[in-house]
This record gives C-alpha cells, structure tokens and sequence, in this order.
C-alpha cells in the first residue's frame, strides 16, 4: 500500500487493533460499555468463528474476533490485543522479518476487498500483525 489510500495510517504506522479472545460476548459487553464503541456482527471469517466490528462516531475503531480466527486455537486461551501496522510490500516485509529473526505465525491470509496480512512474533516473542492494504 502506498501512503495515498486515505482509509490508512502512513506506511509504518499502526493502522488497527483487534482482540482475540475465547468470550466473545463477554469482551464485547465490556468493550461496548467502556468506551460507548457500538459492536456491528459481520459475516466476516468461518462461519464457527465470528467477527465484530467495534464503531465509534460512524468510524471503525477495532475488531474482536473468537480465537478460532488467529493462531490462538485454545478458547481457554488468554484474550489477547493484537495491534498490525501498515506495510508498502507485505512480502518483502515477511521477509525482512524473518532475516532479523520473526517467526511467521499465520498468513498471509487476505481480507476480502480489504487487503492481505499475517502475524508474526518479533524475536522476544511479541505478537503484530503487518497488513498491505489493496492497491487503490
């Protein structure tokens, strides 16, 4: 992606955060009474593993989805944020990551009419998801 898709941050910059969690209703109550984010269920990912939209003033502001959609497959699993960073060139990125000691943790996986992503762990093991917005 380059910096004149206006719907994301810069190139480098964190563009969206999304949580990973095992009580789906549970998060979603408390994300909704928190911060007064509106959750908006999508059809989005397997039909076992849902996804929601959190909304603030008619904007995205994060995601929440069940652990059956990242690399977290044990619903008792901790609930986890994960944030992603906009990246020009998704592949070359995986690749520099991988050179400075990433592990790939799943993806690249491609969000239909969105983009594509994958996440990685960092070499102390910290969790991001690096995202390539499609081309305009």
């Amino acid at each position: 992606m380059s910096d004149q898709n206006e719907a994301f941050p810069p190139v480098g910059s964190f563009c969206w955060n999304e949580m990973l969690t095992g009580d789906l209703p549970k998060a979603k109550h408390f994300y909704s009474r928190l911060f007064g984010w509106t959750p908006i269920e999508t059809e989005m990912g397997p039909p076992d593993a849902r996804y929601v939209l959190f909304e603030k003033n008619g904007k995205q502001v994060a995601g929440l989805g069940s652990h059956e959609l990242g690399d977290l497959k044990d619903a008792k699993a901790p609930s986890t944020w994960l944030p992603h960073v906009n990246v020009e060139d998704l592949d070359s990125t995986l690749t520099t990551a991988k050179e400075l000691g990433a592990d790939l943790l799943s993806g690249p996986s491609a969000i239909p009419g969105i983009g594509r992503y994958a996440v990685i762990a960092d070499p102390n093991g910290a969790r991001v998801a690096v995202f390539q917005a499609l081309a305009n």
